[in-house]
């Protein structure tokens, strides 16, 4: 018995891999080619980081594509005759462990060896001088276990150290700086990556505010002081805005204004399909035939707001069920698309077994189209803050987005799931 992969559906597709594809874009020769009508904020973007140093902001909604544009530009650095950057393959996630400050320069230094290490291909272990002593420096520190186990590095549980080992002594901040910096000296003058390290700081849109300003606040002076290297903080719309309000210090040295993306126009969005499907095409028949109908492109659209990472990934989940149930049919019926999407929605609404209090606040959210915190009596609750407890498990359980208004109000937006899986109930 033959088992239908991801693989092989693509290709008993017609194509040579995924043109729906929700992962943002990497570094590569392929991928940049996919970037679609963003001249402008790849301009900016471009002119910042070529200052060589200091910190960058990218902002906007979730899934619009903040990370593709960031590594559209790290490709086209990397590849120019001058000011080559060292770019950044895996971007570093903010996550409860590593926002403390040691644990994330760390995490920082591993990756510029990494991004060396695979631009080279070489094993910088196996070298000398500060090359050797850089990697080294890291693998210690990791043996060391100084938070007393690995969960502080994001592995997870269930690998604490056995207290019968011996174990490294703890290396300092100050001495990972100070190997770092020497490190990226060393870099910038002895290879052709004469240009700055490029660090780009992801999920910052997914973190409440008080995280991004206590962890900036505390690594200003740090971020500000290490020569060679640009951070990219890549975060939601008005980042810049909540850090001139709220982390005054911070926001000082950011260098010049934010690049903000606004999402892809619905044009946009079909012209990235068709780019997609005439790349990754192996015949006529694939490459002039669509898989999903525009009209369900639409739907997603809408109700996403012009998420076009959400977009991609209910397009890939509708294309992998229905040809897991009938392989020897090509393109998908409107009517089962449409069916598809109510249910993958209700299934996750499902699964998280809410009460019917908050369903039916859910459903007053989907109803009205969005919710503040004071209009905590239109759904039965007695104070602001007994509203902003169920608003702020939504937003933890992507049922709703926040938004920010004048004055940093704050708005919280069904998701598109939300509104697929309750917006008859809601009528």
């Amino acid at each position: 018995m033959v088992e239908i992969t991801m693989g092989n559906v693509w290709e008993d597709l017609g194509f040579t891999g995924n043109p729906y594809d929700p992962r943002a874009l990497s570094i590569s020769d392929e991928d940049r080619k996919l970037l679609i009508d963003r001249t402008n904020e790849l301009q900016m973007l471009t002119t910042l980081v070529n200052s060589g140093k200091g910190i960058t902001i990218v902002e906007g909604g979730i899934g619009v594509g903040k990370t593709s544009l960031v590594n559209a530009m790290q490709y086209d650095l990397l590849h120019q005759k001058k000011n080559t950057i060292l770019p950044a393959f895996q971007k570093i996630e903010l996550t409860d462990g590593n926002m403390e400050p040691k644990n994330f320069i760390l995490s920082t230094f591993s990756n510029m060896i990494f991004s060396l290490e695979k631009l080279t291909n070489t094993d910088l272990a196996k070298q000398t001088g500060i090359l050797k002593e850089g990697k080294l420096l890291v693998a210690q520190t990791i043996q060391s276990g100084f938070a007393g186990n690995l969960q502080a590095f994001g592995f997870g549980g269930g690998m604490s150290r056995s207290p019968s080992t011996t174990h490294p002594a703890a290396v300092t901040l100050p001495a990972i700086l100070n190997t770092m910096d020497k490190w990226v000296e060393y870099v910038s003058k002895n290879t052709e990556y004469d240009g700055p390290v490029v660090i780009p700081v992801n999920n910052m849109d997914i973190l409440d505010d008080k995280e991004i300003v206590s962890f900036l606040n505390s690594m200003r002076d740090t971020l500000i002081d290490r020569p060679h290297i640009v951070w990219i903080l890549i975060g939601r719309k008005g980042l810049f805005s909540l850090l001139e309000s709220e982390a005054r210090r911070v926001s000082e040295i950011i260098t010049g204004q934010p690049v903000v993306l606004q999402p892809l126009t619905l044009q946009d969005v079909y012209n990235a399909i068709k780019i997609r499907v005439k790349l990754l095409s192996l015949n006529k028949k694939s490459r002039d035939g669509g898989i999903v109908s525009d009209e369900i492109v639409k739907i997603l659209y809408d109700a996403s707001q012009g998420e076009i990472r959400y977009v991609f990934k209910r397009i890939t989940d509708i294309i992998l069920k229905f040809r897991g149930q009938f392989p020897s049919v090509s393109q998908i019926p409107l009517d089962v698309a449409k069916s598809m999407i109510i249910d993958f929605a209700k299934s996750r609404i499902d699964a998280l077994n809410l009460s019917s209090k908050e369903l039916a606040v859910l459903k007053s959210i989907v109803k009205k189209g969005s919710m503040r915190t004071k209009e905590y009596q239109s759904v039965g609750l007695q104070t602001p803050q007994a509203l902003n407890k169920y608003l702020a498990s939504f937003y933890k359980q992507n049922l709703v987005v926040k938004e920010y208004g004048e004055g940093r109000a704050v708005y919280y937006r069904p998701t598109a799931d939300t509104i697929f899986a309750l917006q008859d109930a809601a009528k």
